[in-house]
Order: C-alpha cells, then sequence, then structure tokens
C-alpha cells in the first residue's frame, strides 16, 4: 500500500576543498593509446592531445594524483584493447652502447601537469608479463627484442644503463622526486631483484607496485 514516509536531511557544514588539495591517492591508469584508435589519429600528434584534453581535464577534476606512464612497450603482454605503447625509445647503437629517447616521454608528462595532474609518476614497467623487452637494433637495422628474467645478467645489463640515464634525464627536468618505477602483480622474489638494480643506481629512486602485499618489501 503507497504510505506517506516523512523524513529530514541534515546537510552537515563542510565545504569541500579543491580537487588538487584532495588527499586521497587516486590513480586511474590512462590508456592513451584507446584514444587515439577511437578518434582515429597519429599517437602523438596535436590531434591526438587535443583529443585526450576533454577526458584528461576530468581526471584532474575528480582529483587524479598520478601519470601512467610506459618506459617499454606492451608491459601487460596485450591483455588490454589497445596495446601500450613504450614511452621511451630504446636503440642499441653499432658499438653496443645504448641511447634513448625521452620525446614522447616528456610530452606527455608536460600535457598531464599542465592539467593539474602532477603528484606522481608511475613508470611500468621492469618486469613486463610476458619478460619480453624490445628496443631498435642500429647494427641489424631493425625492431628487436630479448627475453630476460630479473636476478640474470641479461636483465641486469639491460636495465642498469637505462635506469642510470633516465635518473639523470628525470633530475634534469626537475621530475625526479616524483617519480616512481612501477610494476603490476609481480611475484616477491622479482620485485626484489629489480629492487636492487633500481637501488643501486639510485637509493632515492622511488618505487611502486600494484598487487599483492609483500611485508618483506614494503619499506622499499
Amino acid at each position: 500500500t503507497p504510505a506517506m514516509l516523512p523524513y529530514q536531511v541534515q546537510v552537515l557544514e563542510h565545504t569541500l576543498p579543491a580537487p588538487k588539495d584532495w588527499k586521497y591517492h587516486l590513480d586511474l591508469w590512462q590508456s592513451p593509446y584507446a584514444i587515439s584508435r577511437m578518434y582515429g589519429v597519429k599517437d602523438w600528434s596535436k590531434a591526438h592531445f587535443a583529443a585526450m584534453k576533454p577526458y584528461m581535464q576530468e581526471l584532474a577534476k575528480v582529483g587524479q594524483k598520478v601519470i601512467t606512464a610506459t618506459i617499454i612497450h606492451d608491459p601487460w603482454n596485450s591483455q588490454t584493447e589497445d596495446i601500450y605503447g613504450t614511452m621511451v625509445k630504446w636503440t642499441k647503437k653499432k658499438d653496443g652502447s645504448w641511447a634513448y629517447d625521452y620525446t614522447v616521454f616528456d610530452k606527455w608528462v608536460q600535457f598531464m601537469m599542465d592539467l593539474g595532474i602532477r603528484n606522481e609518476i608511475s613508470c611500468y614497467s621492469m618486469i613486463p608479463w610476458n619478460l619480453k623487452f624490445y628496443y631498435y637494433d642500429e647494427a641489424a637495422g631493425k625492431d628487436t627484442f630479448i627475453i630476460a628474467k630479473p636476478g640474470t645478467a641479461e636483465y641486469t645489463a639491460h636495465w642498469k644503463p637505462m635506469l642510470t640515464d633516465f635518473a639523470k634525464h628525470l633530475k634534469a627536468k626537475g621530475w625526479f622526486g616524483i617519480t616512481a618505477i612501477a610494476m603490476d602483480e609481480r611475484p616477491m622474489k622479482d620485485m626484489q631483484q629489480a629492487l636492487a638494480i633500481i637501488k643501486a643506481v639510485d637509493k632515492n629512486f622511488k618505487v611502486s607496485m600494484a598487487g599483492n602485499y609483500h611485508p618483506e618489501i614494503e619499506a622499499d
């Protein structure tokens, strides 16, 4: 039977601060590559950034704190609809040395910062799900990859030069203090191997993880 239910609403005298001042750590991952596909634009073109702007502005308005960046190609082993490309171009020179191009990374980070998202840069990932690490081989004249497991000599040789160069670049940009090398759902032993390399390069490098809680590495 329909009935009348009288009620009162008491509105407390609180004022919500501006989103940039909200305390909670909102970390919704962004996928620039989904937007370029949906809008049919070239990755990292002016049209791409224009298409992304309203979405990223909405994120900023709800208190987003973190910029999602990729420092390798396909860190999630193609489990997403749109494969994440790398924002850092890795090149193995003919003499065996390495060169790293941060052009896309810099543009993306600055774009997000200009919209008000500037608390943290999470860089995925030193431990991709398939352990494949792509790069351009100058001597062979083509893109290729290696498979390297944390704890092996190949893995250390691949990551130590990059992290050393990356730390230098981040410090020059003034971003080192807010940048975290980020991993997703990785086993504790692999995390310990990666942490050893990161801290050997710079003990002040921050590390972030989305995944199971491991008390053994929580302090790191």
